[in-house]
């Protein structure tokens, strides 16, 4: 029951994450990483939403403590490409989750280390899932350690041992 648990929350997580990934805000301005070589690192007050936003090819990492845990992760942005890796620490049930999230622009993938299934959405499906987590907002903004990355195509590859079911 409780891995039953932390599998939905997980997924509501990742989707409701994605759904911050594409909402879209008005903002007149909005920087970019182009000056950032993959060397330096800068710290950066912002939402996984607006990191998405400032184009360019970068790496960014977060640590965040909740009501439930702790969650660490790292997002990788190239284009309309974005991967997350996620490690949640729920205290309440003395559990440690990852999960991970890849959108490829047309589809969000959401998968756990929990289980071999994963679930895939149409972007615009996930774009108008509500974030019912308490866990980790991704519009909350948080600090950021980014830099430039030089992109690695296969981060954003699947991984061929989870099979996806259309949610």
């Amino acid at each position: 029951m409780k891995k039953s648990i932390i599998i939905v929350l997980g997924i509501i997580v990742l989707v409701g994450g994605y759904y911050y990934f594409s909402k879209s805000k008005d903002s007149t301005e909005v920087a970019t990483f182009e000056n950032i070589d993959t060397t330096t690192e800068e710290k950066i007050n912002s939402s996984i939403l607006d990191l998405a936003k400032r184009g360019g090819n970068y790496e960014c990492s977060f640590s965040n403590i909740t009501g439930v845990g702790t969650s660490d992760g790292v997002v990788y942005i190239s284009g309309d490409k974005i991967r997350g890796n996620f490690v949640s620490n729920v205290s309440a049930v003395n559990m440690v989750v990852k999960s991970y999230m890849i959108s490829d622009g047309v589809s969000i993938y959401t998968w756990t280390d929990m289980t071999s299934q994963g679930y895939k959405v149409p972007v615009e499906q996930g774009a108008t899932e509500q974030n019912t987590s308490q866990s980790f907002d991704y519009g909350q903004n948080l600090e950021y350690t980014c830099k430039g990355w030089v992109v690695d195509p296969s981060v954003f590859n699947l991984p061929s041992e989870v099979e996806f079911i259309e949610a």
